[in-house]
């Protein structure tokens, strides 16, 4: 993880709507403190930049430890629908980076409010 002092702003997603979330992070730019819950994970937008390739820490919900960090600027709609719904489902192969978050870093978009990274 890049910005392992950033705060995020958590959207939790409904396993119904991992189409629209795959669809969302290949087509759209996101606010550098935006992340999404689905599943047992949290995705938190790792990017340098809003212009940079949308980067994000795939990170476990029980335990706040980064197990991924994948690059969906880079992969077709088609390529992360497949991903997130292998994370969804628990067949996608995870490792285990050193980092880990604290639980403050995960917040609400109602707790979160505005930052310096909101657009």
């Amino acid at each position: 993880m890049l910005h392992s002092q950033r705060v995020w702003a958590v959207k939790p997603v409904p396993e119904c709507d991992v189409e629209k979330l795959a669809e969302d992070l290949t087509e759209m730019t996101w606010c550098g403190c935006c992340g999404f819950e689905l599943a047992k994970f949290y995705l938190l937008n790792d990017s340098t930049s809003p212009d940079g390739a949308q980067e994000y820490a795939i990170v476990r919900k029980t335990d706040l430890k980064q197990v991924e960090s994948v690059t969906f600027g880079w992969m077709s709609e088609k390529e992360t629908l497949e991903y997130l719904k292998s994370m969804a489902d628990g067949s996608v192969e995870l490792c285990d980076f050193k980092f880990q978050l604290r639980p403050d870093q995960i917040q609400t978009p109602e707790e979160h409010g505005r930052c310096y990274l909101c657009m």
